[in-house]
């Protein structure tokens, strides 16, 4: 969690549902990204359902996945803001540098995302923005030695998003300046 000063939840709002500026604000994790406003939202439930194609690079190897996400953004009150985003489909490309080879079919890949739920919570309070993310990731059997690296990774990839906002939320304001 961390305290955003200056930051509303409107700023919060901008960045999450601008699908189009993922690959800006999440890099290098998001390498595309769409997002379609679906009928069925309200004043205070934005429903989305987005595609994003998220790259996770190591020593070991690097991988691409083609995901599909169901997003409620949704605000609790004028000072309180949450989303609940859940994957509907991962599928992982077979070969990371040639998108055009295609995806292994869906739960016959190496197992590393299997499924994601992400939570978002923001706060206003004490003059900006408290934030927090919270994020639970499946993975199938993985090679024998890779086990610990997804517990390493998850908490990574939410420490890298939560700093990725902030840098988000302080662009829109140097911009508005």
């Amino acid at each position: 969690a961390m305290h955003l000063n200056a930051a509303k939840i409107e700023d919060m709002r901008r960045i999450m549902e601008d699908y189009p500026s993922y690959p800006a604000n999440f890099k290098p994790d998001v390498s595309k990204a769409s997002g379609t406003l679906l009928p069925d939202s309200s004043p205070g439930d934005d429903h989305y359902q987005a595609h994003l194609t998220l790259a996770e690079k190591t020593i070991f190897m690097n991988v691409n996945f083609e995901t599909v996400y169901d997003t409620h953004y949704r605000s609790l009150d004028e000072r309180r803001w949450i989303s609940k985003s859940t994957t509907t489909s991962v599928r992982e490309l077979r070969d990371w540098k040639d998108p055009g080879k295609g995806a292994y079919p869906e739960g016959d890949d190496h197992g590393f995302i299997w499924h994601t739920n992400t939570y978002w919570f923001a706060r206003v309070a004490n003059g900006g923005l408290d934030l927090q993310v919270d994020s639970i990731t499946l993975s199938r059997t993985n090679v024998p030695g890779f086990t610990w690296f997804g517990a390493r990774r998850s908490h990574d990839a939410v420490e890298k998003m939560l700093s990725d906002a902030k840098t988000a939320i302080a662009s829109l304001h140097k911009s508005a300046n």
